[in-house]
């Protein structure tokens, strides 16, 4: 099935607050979507309840019993050695979620489907997780109890897929970010412009072999940084000199950088190119199909090389 086809599947509002029942009803019908297309693709699918008795917002705002569900699905490989590659299907109030964060699903669903008649060297796990709108509630569940759905000790790497559809002339950078990764952005600049036709890695010092895998296996231009606050005694001087460094924190590789596991954001850069981010007019015809489907390839590959 095209990108496209799963995507519209999956757009409207779909989160659990209380006064929005039919938010509350997208988001479910998503995760049956999932868990359907890839029990249909052949994987091993699970449901990962994500509960917290109480539990307090990025925005303060205090909920009880808000439980959702992170969606897991594994393809055994050759060895127990497990890759993880994840999103989340949950949206902020009145976004359709088109790319935020519809695209790093479908990918997803593609994968699955691309792979199931394939033997990996590598178990690899697809994973959606619920509650990032709230504070990567989801993926610090899945961190917490990590070793209910692998060992440890197997984990090689999760990549976080986190709005990838969205690409124009328009890019914006970081404060500071045009003096920290100078080479980096020259790089990607064509005749003096910078522009948003790129696709970005996010990685720190755990994480150097999935960015170098991806890198190798891209379909298009990249642009890698790397969070320069792990690196040691400079790494705090340049989170004070350069505050928006924080921005690399906004996604689900976050939680698995706390606890010292490699992880990597793969992502359009959100608003800092998206006008549309976080807003109705989030839809899939904002989408770029065509390099989306360049990222999805590039993924592949990268699945398929990894030993």
């Amino acid at each position: 099935m095209e990108l496209q086809a799963y995507l519209e599947k999956i757009v409207g509002p779909r989160h659990r607050f209380p006064e929005d029942d039919a938010a509350k009803a997208k988001i479910e019908e998503v995760e049956g979507l999932l868990v359907d297309h890839f029990t249909a693709c052949g994987w091993e699918t699970h449901n990962q309840r994500v509960q917290y008795d109480l539990f307090t917002t990025i925005w303060d705002r205090k909920f009880r019993n808000l439980d959702g569900h992170n969606i897991i699905a594994t393809k055994r490989g050759k060895t127990s050695k497990t890759l993880v590659i994840a999103a989340h299907h949950d949206t902020v109030v009145n976004s359709p979620g088109a790319d935020d964060n519809g695209t790093g699903v479908v990918l997803l669903m593609w994968l699955a489907d691309q792979l199931k008649e394939v033997e990996l060297d590598v178990t690899l796990m697809l994973v959606s997780f619920d509650f990032e709108e709230l504070g990567l509630i989801g993926s610090s569940y899945f961190v917490e109890h990590l070793s209910e759905v692998m060992n440890p000790v197997d984990f090689q790497g999760v990549f976080v897929l986190e709005m990838l559809g969205y690409y124009s002339d328009r890019q914006m950078l970081p404060v500071g970010f045009d003096k920290l990764y100078f080479r980096e952005i020259r790089k990607l600049r064509e005749q003096g412009e910078l522009h948003g036709d790129f696709y970005t890695v996010v990685f720190n010092g755990t994480a150097k072999k999935l960015a170098k895998a991806l890198k190798k296996s891209t379909h298009m231009k990249l642009g890698q940084i790397r969070d320069p606050v792990d690196i040691p005694i400079l790494g705090p001087l340049i989170k004070l000199a350069v505050p928006m460094v924080t921005t690399m924190l906004r996604s689900d590789h976050t939680p698995f950088w706390r606890q010292g596991l490699p992880a990597v954001m793969v992502t359009d850069t959100a608003d800092f190119r998206n006008p549309h981010y976080h807003t109705p007019t989030d839809t899939v015809d904002t989408i770029d199909f065509d390099r989306l489907q360049q990222v999805a390839d590039s993924l592949l590959d990268m699945v398929l090389a990894w030993k």
